[in-house]
């Protein structure tokens, strides 16, 4: 999914197989990526998987407010959430580079 996500894939149903989809696409994404880099595949799949769990419940959670709010890209909280989503993944890789290098 690229662009504005919303509802439109029903990644705000826990569970659902578009969201685990959505999510193990970045990480599976990033095994290569942090291979290339020189990190051990133990390491590697371990953020792997974190940024998966992550991924996956920062964008549930950002798409069940949406819908329980009805939330659409016209008002201003959707985009508040989306920031708060992009901020998440963002930090999450932050907290990836942190342990690389302290690894």
């Amino acid at each position: 999914v690229t662009g504005v996500q919303t509802c439109a894939l029903p990644i705000c149903i826990y569970g659902h197989p578009a969201g685990i989809e959505h999510s193990g696409i970045h990480a599976v994404a990033m095994v290569p990526c942090l291979l290339i880099v020189g990190a051990a595949l133990k390491i590697t799949l371990i953020l792997a998987a974190a940024e998966f769990v992550i991924h996956y419940h920062a964008d549930w959670l950002k798409e069940r407010i949406g819908k329980q709010n009805g939330w659409t890209p016209t008002d201003h909280p959707f985009w508040i959430a989306l920031g708060v989503d992009q901020l998440i993944h963002h930090f999450t890789y932050v907290g990836i580079i942190t342990v690389l290098l302290m690894a």
